[in-house]
């Protein structure tokens, strides 16, 4: 005989009223989920009906390794997967059993079997096709706490990482942290905190000028002077022709132009410039209508000062991405083809030794303690400069740190930095500062 154990129950182990999932609901599912490989095949192996103690958990996992295990958990990793995510947001419930003494297990809920098996199998299979990513990477870890209300605040996050990361796959015009915040409804300071892990993970490219850096708007003067002839101190020569045309094209409907807008304008009016990076569009842009202003061809208008931050995905990583906010997305939708898909999927990856090996290792290598995460700072440095011959030319660091991404080496910009500044003391990169807020780097002929 059981009983549910009241001091443990999760807010809800039944079905909604309603097939769709609400904001809420999809938040716990992807905080309890979510983010790890192997929660999401624990919870693909757990049969609904059965009561799970503490060592059966982890038989769950180590019978779909097969006899050679990747992986060999703690029993107590099983039960804590359970206990601190699976259970709080509704997809496991808690109870008390007599099997001779009183011990507690852990069964399916209908929620779990019905919403989290379907979440577990897409996200898997999701998993297996970009094994160089990992779950882990794109909703990083949940922490839940159980005592207050950060427990709501911890759920709540990955969701608003899924709303943020839609709203980067398929933007309209230029995105910045006040954008992105304003497109959500979530404060400005978590999309930032979201847009920095995002940024470290090598998922998107984040550019933010000082809170100094003045924001300037252009008035029309000369225009006249607007010649593709002329030299307006940009090396790009071909560049600085288009963004002439552009600019006669502007004036010819706006008084007033800033180069952000320029930029935009560019990527519009030219399909060759969708590939290239925005802030590379708005130092040229920045530095050919400063030098126009010097001529009278255009005039310095008012500025607001202000943080302003050019934000993209790397483009290896917006067709993942994309995927993956469109599996949340159906899921939510609570469509039940889709969900009895999902378990499908959950069910055939289980029952696939190799499929699951390939998840374990792909859990192993994004985990913050894994040793294959890491490489040797001479490993390191040797990708930053092939990268940079790859590329040619004068490059930045958030180049290579694209350029990287495409090839399989998720690398974060702020660990870039430190080996730049080493390869330039040692005199194998050059560096050359064409605009004050980036920094440009080009290879050395014969390294010293």
């Amino acid at each position: 005989m059981s009983h549910p154990e009241n001091s443990f129950q999760p807010e809800s182990e039944h079905l909604p009223d309603e097939e769709r999932l609400s904001d809420e609901q999809m938040a716990r599912l992807l905080a309890g989920i979510g983010n790890l490989e192997t929660k999401a095949l624990l919870l693909a192996g757990m049969e609904p009906g059965r009561l799970y103690v503490h060592g059966e958990l982890h038989d769950v996992f180590m019978d779909m390794q097969g006899e050679n295990p990747a992986w060999v958990p703690h029993k107590n990793t099983t039960w804590s997967y359970c206990k601190e995510t699976l259970g709080p947001v509704g997809a496991v419930a808690q109870e008390t059993i007599s099997r001779g003494r009183t011990m507690k297990a852990f069964k399916l809920t209908e929620f779990g079997e019905v919403y989290g098996k379907a979440l577990s199998g897409y996200l898997l299979a999701w998993s297996l096709r970009h094994p160089d990513i990992g779950l882990q990477t794109v909703l990083s870890v949940t922490h839940i706490n159980h005592s207050n209300d950060k427990q709501h605040e911890g759920q709540r996050a990955p969701l608003t990482r899924a709303k943020i990361i839609r709203q980067l796959v398929s933007p309209d015009g230029e995105l910045t942290t006040a954008k992105v915040a304003e497109l959500c409804q979530v404060r400005e300071q978590t999309v930032g905190k979201h847009l920095q892990s995002l940024s470290q993970e090598g998922l998107i490219l984040l550019d933010s000028s000082s809170g100094n850096t003045p924001y300037v708007k252009y008035q029309f003067g000369d225009i006249s002077g607007l010649d593709k002839n002329t030299d307006w101190g940009v090396r790009e020569v071909n560049v600085a022709g288009d963004i002439v045309d552009t600019l006669r094209k502007i004036a010819q409907t706006n008084t007033t132009i800033s180069y952000q807008e320029v930029s935009e304008a560019l990527r519009n009016r030219y399909p060759k410039y969708e590939s290239w990076r925005r802030k590379s569009l708005h130092n040229i842009a920045s530095q050919m209508m400063s030098r126009m202003a010097d001529r009278g061809v255009l005039i310095e208008s008012k500025f607001r000062k202000g943080k302003i931050s050019c934000i993209e995905p790397v483009p290896a990583r917006v067709h993942a991405l994309a995927q993956f906010v469109g599996i949340v997305d159906a899921i939510q939708s609570g469509d039940p083809t889709i969900l009895d898909e999902g378990r499908q999927i959950a069910r055939s990856i289980i029952q696939n030794e190799d499929s699951v090996h390939g998840l374990v290792e792909i859990r192993q290598r994004f985990s913050s303690s894994s040793p294959a995460r890491r490489r040797s700072p001479e490993e390191w440095e040797q990708l930053i400069l092939e990268s940079i011959r790859r590329i040619g030319g004068h490059v930045s660091i958030n180049q290579v740190v694209n350029n990287l991404s495409e090839k399989g080496v998720p690398a974060k910009r702020q660990s870039l930095e430190a080996y730049f500044k080493e390869l330039v003391h040692d005199q194998k990169l050059t560096e050359v500062d064409f605009h004050r807020s980036t920094k440009f780097y080009s290879a050395t002929k014969t390294p010293v």
